[in-house]
């Protein structure tokens, strides 16, 4: 679902599609329990009845702009779409029926040609989702009715009416208020966006009059939403009062006379008619000509196919694997726990020509392996076979022996794999798997193919594309660590089994998706010929490390300390006392009490000391540039100086960073745990800090960087001559 001007809508579901939200505000809250008023979900003898172009119109409204990769616009239809879902969710409707406004003018056109004149012709797009909001109730199979010359509105009355002589109940869903004229002991309207039930009581509530009130009410105040005239100068209050005191129109014009207030007398004399023809007008007609009968709206299955196709046209990628998924394959999985039978799952493993592999471990980048997901693909059905999840944190499987026999299953140019993320496979095992005759990456296919979405690992993807939920990482990680010594002995059918499981699954199902995707966007090239070979050189760098003279930062910690020191003396100094100089509120006193300095920036709750204000304040005293001094190095300090020396690998002896090949939307790298693209190097301190990172006894560290590279491939293709001329001059 393609993303229009700057609004931003997490997709299929709040998740929006390929959602699901930003991600998204909840259409539709839970139905209260204390909404008495509401039939018990699934009665039997309640028909509901719902005012659909409502519904369409108020998406319309409430979300930003979304389409489908062919550029229809879909937000109206993702709205509506999701409200019914969840209204048939939480009701659970035995009788349902939808009401739909027809095209063209109305009967009441004719006894007021300026009926609604007042509304401007709906936008193209609207018009466009509400036939596709069409298509999707019909392929519910829902009764749908709409006919010509008459409203919604009236459609729901005769069905209201139909229904009450059948001796039903019904519930109206809609929020417009001419319905309310409807509502009676067996009849309610539910507003489902602000989740109220008007029964008589919330009518009279909202309204100021009973139900038989409403429609002599709207008589008299008029309606400017569809140009209904009623009487100038008359609100609701007034108008109220009147039908408390006559009972209605009719009998406030029979008794005219009564009416107490010259002005408001004057009013109702001269405009009688046009209060008359607005009852006309507002008056819902009930007997219209349905051909459906109330036993007709009864629920049955629905159409998945046509329902399938119309979210798979429509870009709701998500919605399309809830409404067809198959039922969840159960796939029995082996938990491998000993060097002897991980020798034999391998066996059975080395006939397959597709694998699909998982790791597990505790953080990303050279970590320790705490489990293994490995399972074959039976080509020919498209589905996984054997499976199996090995191990070696909770019995005593050697590590490097698995190690080995996952470089003979997977090293191979003749099997195909499926992964997540190569290169976390890559230094989990210190195996590449970037010789297999094709390898899927799932986190670089999804970064290509959306680097505008946060997160790409399988709990996203999976969320994403199948509407399935996993447990985070840390979860299953979590459960790895609590439970790996009781592991031993049990059956191939623990919880945890039944987690990697469904991971495998994921993967063997997401990986030919996406792949499709890649091929249908022209990104495949890209993928297979740019983005795999980058990760293997990353992974290569990754694995080795940068080496650290951590005697060299010790020392200029120390030095660090040292100056640190120097610097609270003379911040003291400066201050006239002593004080916390890493209190950002004892700082606060200091500035503007003591020394009286302006205030120029205020927070909620204080006065700023933050960066930028104490850059201002070094113009007016010495104190302000001072601290900053005093934060730079504090910063240098716990960032650099003492971080860097705990992130050593103590069996490599080195530094090894985490390169993000799948992260910045730009599709540049980031480096985290620690960040080595971040190291300063515009003060004397920072260029000490980068010296600590030294080469091999006799080897060299070569630093390249590109200068203003986006501009330059700008130049490149844009040809501009003065552009080009710019970098050619240097």
């Amino acid at each position: 679902m393609a993303l229009l001007g700057k609004a931003r809508f997490l997709r299929d579901g709040c998740g929006a599609d390929h959602a699901n939200s930003v991600a998204c505000p909840e259409f539709m809250p839970a139905i209260s329990s204390k909404q008495s008023s509401l039939p018990k979900a699934g009665d039997d003898s309640t028909l509901y009845v719902l005012d659909l172009s409502g519904y369409v119109f108020r998406a319309y409204h409430a979300l930003p702009e979304l389409s489908n990769e062919q550029g229809e616009p879909t937000h109206a239809v993702y709205g509506t779409t999701n409200m019914l879902r969840k209204l048939l969710q939480d009701c659970k409707p035995k009788l349902f029926a939808v009401a739909m406004d027809s095209r063209g003018p109305s009967f009441r056109h004719e006894m007021f040609a300026k009926y609604k004149a007042n509304r401007p012709p709906p936008p193209p797009d609207l018009s466009q989702q509400m036939e596709r909001v069409r298509q999707i109730v019909e392929a519910h199979r829902f009764v749908t009715i709409s006919k010509p010359s008459v409203e919604a509105d009236d459609i729901i009355a005769t069905l209201v009416r139909d229904a009450r002589g059948a001796g039903l109940k019904v519930v109206i869903v809609s929020a417009d208020k001419d319905l309310l004229q409807l509502v009676g002991d067996d009849v309610v309207m539910f507003d489902s966006m602000r989740n109220k039930v008007f029964d008589a009581k919330a009518t009279q509530d909202k309204m100021g009059v009973p139900p038989a009130q409403v429609r002599d009410l709207l008589a008299l105040t008029g309606d400017s939403s569809d140009n209904v005239p009623g009487v100038p100068s008359v609100g609701p209050k007034t108008a109220a009062k009147l039908l408390s005191e006559f009972g209605s129109l009719e009998a406030i014009y029979d008794h005219l006379d009564k009416v107490s207030g010259k002005s408001l007398k004057s009013k109702l004399q001269e405009h009688k008619d046009q209060a008359f023809l607005s009852q006309r007008l507002v008056t819902l007609k009930n007997d219209v000509s349905l051909g459906v009968e109330v036993e007709q709206c009864r629920v049955t299955a629905v159409d998945e196919p046509a329902l399938h196709a119309l979210y798979q046209e429509l870009g709701f990628s998500k919605l399309a694997g809830e409404i067809i998924a198959p039922p969840a394959e159960k796939l029995d999985i082996e938990l491998v726990l000993s060097s002897n039978d991980a020798i034999a799952a391998f066996d059975l493993l080395q006939s397959a020509k597709q694998i699909v592999a998982i790791p597990f471990v505790e953080r990303a980048g050279r970590s320790p392996l705490l489990a293994l997901g490995l399972a074959a693909i039976d080509s020919q059905q498209n589905k996984l076979s054997r499976a199996f999840c090995f191990l070696p944190s909770a019995g005593p499987l050697s590590i490097v022996q698995l190690a080995e026999q996952v470089k003979e299953l997977i090293d191979n140019a003749q099997r195909e794999l499926c992964v997540t993320d190569a290169k976390m496979l890559c230094l989990a095992t210190g195996v590449s798997p970037f010789a297999s005759a094709k390898l899927t990456d799932l986190m670089l296919a999804s970064y290509l193919l959306e680097s505008d979405q946060r997160g790409h690992d399988l709990a996203a993807l999976g969320q994403r594309y199948l509407g399935e939920n996993v447990p985070a990482e840390g979860e299953l990680l979590k459960d790895l660590h609590t439970t790996q010594q009781s592991l031993v002995g049990q059956s191939d059918h623990s919880e945890l089994g039944s987690l990697v499981a469904k991971r495998l699954m994921m993967v063997a199902t997401l990986a030919p998706m996406l792949e499709a995707k890649l091929k249908e966007q022209k990104l495949w090239e890209v993928y297979a010929e740019l983005e795999l070979p980058l990760a293997k050189v990353l992974s290569k760098m990754e694995w080795v490390g940068i080496r650290l003279d951590t005697e060299v930062l010790n020392h200029l910690s120390s030095e660090a300390s040292v100056k640190m020191i120097e610097l609270e003396k003379k911040c003291h100094a400066l201050a006239g006392k002593s004080f916390n100089v890493n209190s950002p509120r004892q700082l606060e006193t200091v500035l503007f009490d003591d020394l009286g300095l302006a205030v120029i920036k205020r927070t909620k709750t204080a006065r700023s000391t933050n960066q930028d204000v104490l850059e201002q304040l070094s113009l007016e005293h010495d104190l302000p540039s001072t601290i900053l001094e005093y934060r730079s190095l504090a910063k240098l300090q716990s960032t650099y100086l003492d971080a860097l020396p705990r992130q050593v690998n103590p069996k490599t002896g080195r530094v090894h960073t985490q390169f993000n090949q799948a992260v910045a939307a730009t599709g540049r790298l980031s480096s985290s745990d620690p960040n080595l693209q971040n190291i300063p190097i515009r003060t004397e301190l920072g260029r000490a800090v980068r010296k600590a990172f030294i080469p091999e006894d006799g080897w060299l560290i070569f630093s390249a960087d590109y200068s203003q590279i986006e501009l330059r491939v700008l130049a490149h293709l844009s040809k501009d001559k003065e552009l080009c001329a710019a970098f050619i001059n240097d």
